[in-house]
């Protein structure tokens, strides 16, 4: 399978380098200075939604679709720097498009549990002479969270309990547009035995109307110790103002060891209260559909980041409410503390953290 699907990586492979030249807008032939500058659509993904832009001044036969363009690239760039600050280890990698070390390390007080300490490592490099479309990634993690990243269900809020391995991929892009990739991860797991796993990923970003942007991703994945199955998700994205946004995800995962489909449903609400530091709030439920289709866990909590001291170094608090169906619905409290360095170059371009 792993085989396979490496060469399928490669007959299927196509350039996803793709631009469009600067414009000027009030002059019918753009200046050597303004071409060598990006355009407003061109810009980095990590545009910081809690600074205002203004908009440029634009004629009035393009007036409609230059403002819809405008508006969809707003609610797209804030939606990934929100995903650049707070997503899971998955989002992280996607949305960052230089060569980065990640660590994070801390603290979980668990209710009845007490402290339990975490460690959390990941890198990615590109290989430029391929384009950026090849590059190789690597995680350490627990088993169980290195199988919720594989599987593509991983939360912002993960515990990683349990002996750490380190895992190491090839990650070839096929295709890459501002809205729409195509990835496949071949790799091995460094447990006893080793364990070879791959993962196809594809995800789709469209703009919908009253300003709601829907993000669309589908993950197939498969290892030869661990299970083999596919993921769907329809994540919901709308600006509240021009601080904040709202999410609602829909998620369904199946595979040969779960209960059936195992569901979820969230909402999260983020809020930035300035360049260096936001926060989320979130519910959502839990579910599967066999034996039969039930709740199985509640969770309710928030993430609060910030930076301190030096521009590439954040603190991170997590309290979380959790209610189990298996202990009577009876709530179990944890709070995790973190410290997280990143070392690589800004997403922007504006050089290294």
């Amino acid at each position: 399978m792993f085989v396979m699907l490496l060469l399928l990586g490669f007959v299927f492979s196509v350039s996803a380098d793709t631009g469009i030249g600067e414009q000027n807008i009030h002059k019918l032939r753009p200046s050597k200075q303004d071409s060598k500058q990006l355009s407003w659509w061109q810009r980095p993904v990590n545009s910081d939604p809690c600074t205002k832009s203004e908009a440029p001044k634009l004629k009035l036969g393009h007036a409609v679709d230059k403002t819809h363009l405008r508006l969809s690239k707003h609610i797209h760039d804030s939606a990934e720097w929100f995903d650049n600050h707070f997503g899971s280890s998955q989002e992280f990698e996607n949305y960052h498009n230089h060569s980065f070390i990640r660590a994070k390390t801390g603290i979980e007080w668990g209710e009845g549990d007490g402290f339990s300490p975490r460690l959390r490592l990941q890198g990615k490099a590109d290989l430029p002479r391929l384009k950026r479309r090849l590059s190789i990634v690597a995680s350490s993690t627990s088993d169980e969270l290195f199988q919720k990243n594989l599987s593509g269900t991983e939360e912002v809020t993960e515990g990683d309990r349990g002996t750490h391995r380190l895992s190491t991929a090839i990650r070839w892009t096929l295709y890459k547009t501002r809205d729409l990739f195509l990835k496949m991860d071949g790799g091995i797991r460094f447990s006893f035995p080793l364990d070879p796993y791959a993962k196809l990923r594809f995800e789709h970003q469209k703009a919908l109307p009253r300003k709601w942007q829907l993000r669309f991703s589908e993950t197939l994945y498969t290892s030869v110790y661990n299970a083999t199955g596919e993921t769907t998700q329809f994540d919901f994205t709308r600006p509240i103002c021009q601080k904040s946004i709202i999410r609602l995800t829909s998620r369904g995962t199946y595979s040969d060891e779960s209960d059936g489909l195992e569901w979820l449903q969230g909402v999260r609400y983020y809020y930035c209260f300035g360049k260096d530091h936001a926060i989320a709030y979130y519910c959502s439920v839990y579910g599967v559909t066999r034996p039969k289709f039930q709740h199985d866990e509640y969770n309710i909590g928030l993430a609060y980041r910030k930076q301190f001291y030096r521009p590439w170094l954040f603190y991170v608090v997590e309290p979380e409410f959790i209610f189990p169906r298996e202990d009577s619905w009876d709530k179990y409290f944890r709070v995790i503390l973190s410290l997280e360095c990143i070392f690589g170059k800004n997403p922007g371009g504006d050089g290294l953290f």
